[in-house]
């Protein structure tokens, strides 16, 4: 039997997929860099008097965001900075 052209449309398909995969590949490994780069710069603002506060108390995952728990030493009251792909989002004071 005798294989034509067309008949190779999955050997074009196989090409797709890993271009595909090694576009994500060079992503992770580019936000990868950026997280360690920034491992040393965890300098936050404090919702409230806009204090930097660095030390955190508590870290976890909550869906797609990397959550901290820091506590301000000017206002004594916390807060909570939420962090996706390695940047800062957003911050929300803990209610009381």
């Amino acid at each position: 039997m005798r294989v034509k052209p067309n008949d190779l449309s999955l050997n074009g398909l196989v090409k797709k997929e890993t271009r595909h995969y090694e576009t994500r590949i060079k992503n992770l490994m580019s936000t990868k860099r950026y997280l360690k780069s920034q491992e040393g710069n965890n300098m936050v603002k404090c919702p409230r008097c806009s204090k930097e506060v660095s030390n955190f108390e508590r870290e976890w995952d909550y869906s797609v965001f990397h959550v901290k728990l820091f506590e301000c030493d000017r206002c004594e009251k916390s807060f909570k900075a939420y962090y996706r792909a390695g940047k800062l989002s957003h911050t929300i004071p803990k209610s009381l």
